[in-house]
């Protein structure tokens, strides 16, 4: 039986935010990790960085009127494209170490994600519910307090 280690690759927001858990049959130390994703971000980031500049020198006249508004609104967009931060990279990113460096994603047998901003005990968002949701509320529903009174 071989070996396999656990690794994860995500980023972090003031909102939800993908984590992707990964696996290899390679245990590496943190810092092989750290530059594994460093140049695999490197990579990535100059490949787009590539298709950001082609789009840059578009010359349609919608476009431009587009551009010069974004400008308006912030003199530095030429330099970044408002593409620049590792969300845009990210699923690029997680890609190119499963095709170059023989990373692997979980292969997951069966989840349970119920929608979590809804109450577990009544139906509070009409149109918002998933399997998960009514199965967890048929369970938890006999402990709502209101239908004692």
């Amino acid at each position: 039986m071989k070996n396999v280690y656990y690794y994860e690759v995500g980023y972090n927001s003031y909102e939800e935010a993908p984590i992707w858990t990964l696996s290899h049959e390679k245990k590496f130390t943190k810092k092989e990790f750290d530059n594994i994703l460093l140049d695999a971000s490197e990579e990535v980031f100059l490949k787009l960085q590539k298709q950001w500049n082609e789009e840059l020198y578009k010359t349609d006249e919608e476009y431009l009127k587009e551009q010069e508004e974004y400008r308006k609104r912030d003199p530095n967009y030429l330099e970044h494209l408002m593409y620049d931060s590792f969300d845009n990279l990210y699923s690029d990113v997680v890609n190119l170490l499963i095709e170059k460096y023989g990373f692997e994603k979980l292969k997951i047998s069966h989840s349970f994600i119920p929608f979590g901003w809804a109450s577990v005990l009544i139906d509070d968002w009409e149109n918002d519910t998933n399997k998960e949701l009514v199965l967890l509320r048929k369970r938890l529903s006999k402990y709502d307090d209101r239908k004692k009174k």
